[in-house]
């Protein structure tokens, strides 16, 4: 997020120099970047109002424009327009975002780590001729708890065999 401020500011200090070779020198700015992946800049000097300023931007071509593809684009990344501006200038800048990406990988890494967590705990009951239906449930539902009480039911039963 903090890319766009600074993509913003820069953009801005060029526009408000208006020294030749803008064009390159925003392009440089873009690629320089990690996530910014298209920059649009608007004259809004005679525009009045917010609301007024976003009709504008979205029904007109803007005054300078720079947009890359990235490589890696798929299904799970987000791109997420951000406007930044002035009473001269409005700036949108259009940026990757992997939040939905992340959630998913933390979505499937508990699944797997649920799932093999209670394999290795049935594994582990099995081993020890103590399987049955109500530690198979146990296990599927509370995961590490469960087994924490099984690893103490076991060691209490242990305990009373070794007194006999």
């Amino acid at each position: 997020m903090q890319e766009n401020g600074v993509v913003s500011t820069q953009v801005r200090s060029i526009i408000k120099d208006g020294s030749q070779g803008m064009e390159n020198k925003l392009n440089t700015i873009v690629q320089n970047t990690n996530q910014i992946s298209k920059v649009e800049v608007y004259n809004v000097k005679d525009i009045d109002g917010y609301r007024e300023v976003f009709d504008y931007v979205e029904s007109v071509k803007p005054n300078f424009e720079y947009s890359r593809n990235f490589a890696f684009t798929s299904l799970f990344v987000d791109l997420l327009p951000s406007g930044n501006g002035d009473s001269n200038w409005y700036i949108v800048t259009e940026r990757r975002s992997f939040h939905t990406l992340s959630v998913l990988v933390l979505f499937l890494g508990v699944i797997f780590y649920w799932f093999s967590f209670t394999v290795w705990s049935l594994k582990k009951a099995y081993d020890q001729n103590r399987l049955n239906i109500g530690w198979v449930i146990v296990f599927m539902l509370f995961n590490i708890i469960g087994y924490s009480i099984f690893h103490l039911a076991n060691n209490r039963i242990n305990s009373k065999q070794s007194f006999e």
